[in-house]
């Protein structure tokens, strides 16, 4: 009898930290918190190419000779990608991904030069990525959001 009481305490008690656990805080978030954003980062990880660009086909709008703007986002929330002229770099906090949140920090690009149509066309791109705010996934789609606004949409790599 005792051992049964025992363990309903423990399980009430865990039950109880299990719940205040999934709670989270404003200072620090929780362990939950991270392990959504962490399963949410998975799902965002891999090779990504530009299929729409703010509602357009992006081969319908890409200059000629630029390549195809692509994203890769890595498993520590490293982001790299091309932008069809040069290479970028920025990363994701997983803690902001957990609540549908998905904000590049800065961007660091090289700076190889073309002609400006396509220089103009990257730079929107590169503005257009700096303004997302959320996002949907899917097993072969990244639509990015713009205060909820589909305006870039990739493919899987």
């Amino acid at each position: 009898m005792a051992a049964t009481t025992i363990t309903r305490f423990a399980l009430v008690g865990a039950l109880a930290l299990g719940a205040a656990g999934t709670t989270g805080c404003e200072s620090g978030g929780s362990s939950s918190l991270f392990d959504m954003g962490t399963n949410m980062a998975s799902q965002l990880m891999g090779d990504w190419n530009l299929s729409q660009f703010q509602g357009g086909d992006v081969a319908s709008l890409m200059p000629e000779g630029m390549s195809i703007p692509s994203l890769n986002i890595g498993e520590g929330g490293d982001v790299s990608g091309s932008t069809g002229l040069n290479r970028f770099t920025s990363g994701l906090d997983f803690g902001e991904i957990a609540k549908g949140n998905f904000d590049l920090g800065n961007i660091a690009t090289t700076k190889m030069g073309d002609s400006s149509e396509a220089m103009g066309f990257e730079r929107a791109f590169l503005q257009q990525l700096e303004q997302v705010t959320g996002f949907n996934v899917g097993e072969d789609t990244l639509t990015l959001l713009e205060q909820g606004k589909e305006v870039l949409s990739f493919v899987r790599g």
